[in-house]
């Protein structure tokens, strides 16, 4: 029996990354939503300067949502930092300052990211005060999911 199963990985200039598996048929469509999503016209829709800003070398939401937790709230702040301060890595206590700084009350940023260390959306690099963050390709792609639906809904 042929394994129809395929496995796709798209990085777009935005910053933005899909990354996707299974049945062909599904690992197209999803493409396929994803590629209208991120482009109209040539143009990414995602603009990060609207979503967040540099403050004082923090990376802060200025935006919010209803249904914005402290999870998809640290994936934005790890991505808007990647693509407006050109930085991969935060530190815990960046992450924190900038947490706090968007209107968010992470009382432990260890146990608050695990499920995402775990999916594989964060990385987590060093150890107790030396313990920094970074967006892997599926963070990055499910930052950018947050942000289009975000974006929709102004």
């Amino acid at each position: 029996m042929p394994d129809n199963r395929f496995k796709i990985r798209i990085r777009h200039p935005s910053g933005a990354e899909f990354e996707a598996e299974g049945q062909a048929d599904i690992v197209l469509s999803q493409k396929s939503l994803f590629m209208e999503e991120i482009t109209r016209n040539g143009e990414s829709i995602i603009q990060w300067q609207d979503l967040a800003e540099v403050r004082e070398g923090l990376c802060v939401l200025s935006v919010k949502g209803p249904k914005l937790g402290k999870n998809d709230a640290a994936l934005l702040i790890l991505a808007a930092g990647r693509q407006l301060k050109s930085a991969n890595e935060c530190s815990a206590i960046g992450l924190v300052k900038s947490l706090k700084a968007s209107g968010y009350q992470p009382k432990r940023l260890d146990r608050l990211l695990s499920l995402e260390i775990r999916e594989g959306k964060i990385l987590a690099l060093g150890s107790k005060r030396n313990r920094r963050y970074r967006l892997s390709s599926t963070g990055m792609a499910a930052a950018a999911y947050i942000a289009m639906s975000l974006n929709q809904r102004k």
